[in-house]
């Protein structure tokens, strides 16, 4: 039963290489509230001292304690 409607539903193909591009545009897009826009959301994050050090730590897979405290 479950088969047969879905060799006659094909579901859409996706593309592999921007699937996770395209789900983490629509994270980003949709948890944003609406009474911000992600250019002031990207400001702040740049200008946060903590959040920052979390991108560096996440990219160096390493914890600056002298920068980060």
């Amino acid at each position: 039963m479950i088969a047969d409607y879905c060799s006659r539903h094909p579901i859409q193909k996706f593309k592999a290489d921007n699937l996770a591009e395209e789900y983490v545009n629509f994270l980003a897009s949709n948890s944003v509230p609406k009474s911000f826009t992600l250019s002031e959301v990207a400001r702040a994050t740049q200008t946060d001292c903590v959040v920052q050090c979390v991108i560096q730590a996440v990219k160096n897979n390493t914890w600056d304690k002298q920068n980060c405290s």
